[in-house]
């Protein structure tokens, strides 16, 4: 009886000793992990911020390939959340959401794991080296009057610390081996915009005459909105189909209005492109260079599996007007996936 009540006073004082030194202990913990990736800011940003890129080079994907995920809102940005359910103790039940995105320089996550209480927070931040980017990976919790999660805290960066290194290092794969575009590509979903449009056949062996055409159909276009009291609803745009190389191809060049509209020209069409997941290129300089980025979208379409396009429409959003310099002019193209 007289050891077991001794032992009884060690246990007492050893759990005493642990609730003390426990309160004593801070409730915040820091992990952070820093890798330079020959990759831009934009090339990882796509892949830190969209919850489905992620296990392209999480850690702890491939630890468990029967994890079962779950996303939901938003594809990209804040909002977008994915879950995950395991039977692996390294990676079990959580949650996490992104709750700050700053476009191609942080991402910031929260995180939940279970029914583990505390505040925990993880971000990716971006920051050019010359042609390189540094990459650093952060973890903050806060367990608040968790005493388990406070002696967790001690050994974070032990336990933690190796999965970042690994993580950081397949982003890193997974970065520098995305080809490289010479034109700034990506994707959007556009709202449904409505059109007034003039449309025509252009030959091959007429393109010399293009811009000629183009322009004498913003003028039918502009004159008839300015007859009848139609306002523009954002800089022209001409949409292109039914290319065949060698032959020719339709152009419409068109006016955006806000709402849907009738026309009562027969030589004018009222269109609309649909709202939808759409390639969009940004193009600068010259129309003659515009062939070029079209290549660059063919290629991008290609690698994405997306297969080749038959149509597409530009925004100039530069009025060569008001800016007679070339090189200052900005074309955007874009091309339907829906």
């Amino acid at each position: 009886m007289k050891i077991l009540k001794i032992f009884g006073i060690i246990v007492i004082v050893a759990v005493a000793l642990l609730l003390i030194v426990g309160l004593l202990l801070p409730s915040t913990s820091h992990v952070e992990r820093t890798i330079s990736i020959e990759a831009s800011p934009k090339a990882i940003f796509e892949e830190t911020n969209n919850t489905k890129n992620l296990n392209n080079w999480s850690p702890w994907a491939k630890l468990d390939p029967e994890t079962k995920y779950t996303f939901e809102g938003p594809e990209a940005g804040v909002g977008a959340k994915m879950s995950w359910i395991s039977e692996h103790d390294q990676v079990g039940e959580g949650a996490q959401w992104i709750i700050e995105s700053i476009e191609n320089e942080k991402v910031t996550n929260q995180l939940e794991f279970g029914d583990f209480e505390g505040d925990f927070k993880a971000s990716l931040i971006l920051e050019p080296e010359g042609d390189k980017t540094k990459v650093t990976w952060t973890y903050d919790a806060d367990m608040g009057g968790n005493l388990i999660g406070k002696y967790f805290g001690l050994f974070m960066d032990g336990m933690l610390g190796p999965f970042y290194e690994d993580g950081l290092s397949n982003l890193k794969e997974v970065a520098e081996s995305k080809p490289v575009y010479t034109v700034e590509i990506s994707e959007e979903d556009i709202s449904t915009q409505n059109y007034i449009g003039l449309k025509s056949y252009v030959k091959w062996e007429d393109l010399d005459q293009m811009s000629a055409k183009i322009g004498a159909a913003y003028g039918k276009v502009g004159a008839y909105m300015q007859k009848n009291g139609i306002e523009m609803a954002g800089m022209p745009i001409a949409l292109y189909s039914d290319w065949e190389e060698g032959v020719g191809f339709n152009m419409e060049c068109a006016m955006r209005v806000a709402d849907a509209v009738s026309v009562n020209d027969r030589n004018l069409n009222a269109g609309v492109i649909l709202a939808g997941k759409s390639v969009k290129a940004i193009h600068m300089g010259s129309y003659d260079g515009l062939k070029t980025t079209y290549d660059e979208v063919r290629r991008y379409m290609a690698d994405k599996g997306y297969g080749d396009f038959s149509s597409s429409w530009e925004v100039y959003a530069t009025d060569p007007g008001a800016e007679p310099d070339t090189a200052k002019w900005v074309t955007h193209v874009f091309v339907a996936l829906n």
